[in-house]
């Protein structure tokens, strides 16, 4: 079976929808596909040794990734979050409205790639450097407070979990890099998997 007709789509339209399945907003809402199943649902596999794995199915069809990729989840919450944005389509597929299935394709076809893989780790540890939650306003004392209030308790779970020392700054101080946390998590993004790093 053509991959085009996997989705009931033909021509050169299909690859601009698959485009859509990807976390890149730029490709925004453009494509019109009609809707051609009428219900979608979980379903229980297993791999060859047994490891338990749940899959969407369009009626019949199990769901696939613009690149073909089997989507089997070892999440069932997940599975059926992503099975409920496919069932509360309408008459045409929108894509933009299905955040988890778009995390999900890029987190099987695009973080799964060495070369991406390493971009989006650079990225993370980056903000270790220079998160703008770690930049505070000293004048005006509302936004101080609200900053405070709600930005805290980010870092303090961060300082926590990695044994760091984040303390955030106020005007044009830049914050002190901490070696530790970096190499802590950077030991944990170099074990997770695809799913946790998009």
């Amino acid at each position: 079976m053509k991959a085009g007709f996997a989705y009931g789509i033909k021509g050169n339209s299909l690859f601009s929808f698959q485009k859509m399945f990807y976390s890149f907003p730029s490709f925004g809402n453009q494509f019109k596909i009609k809707k051609f199943y009428k219900q979608a649902k979980t379903n229980a596999t297993s791999t060859a040794e047994g490891k338990q794995l749940w899959e969407i199915l369009l009626d019949t069809r199990p769901v696939k990734t613009p690149q073909r990729s089997p989507i089997k989840l070892e999440n069932e919450t997940l599975a059926t979050v992503i099975a409920a944005e496919w069932q509360a389509q309408k008459d045409f597929i929108q894509p933009v409205t299905m955040p988890l299935m778009n995390l999900t394709c890029t987190a099987l076809d695009i973080t799964s790639e060495n070369r991406y893989r390493e971009k989006f780790t650079k990225d993370i540890l980056s903000r270790l450097e220079g998160d703008h939650i770690l930049y505070r306003e000293d004048e005006e004392q509302a936004l101080m407070e609200d900053q405070n209030k709600f930005w805290d308790p980010i870092v303090e779970y961060v300082n926590k979990k990695y044994d760091s020392n984040l303390t955030p700054v106020t005007g044009l101080i830049t914050p002190d890099f901490d070696e530790k946390a970096y190499e802590t998590l950077k030991a944990e993004l170099n074990e997770a998997d695809e799913a946790y790093i998009t």
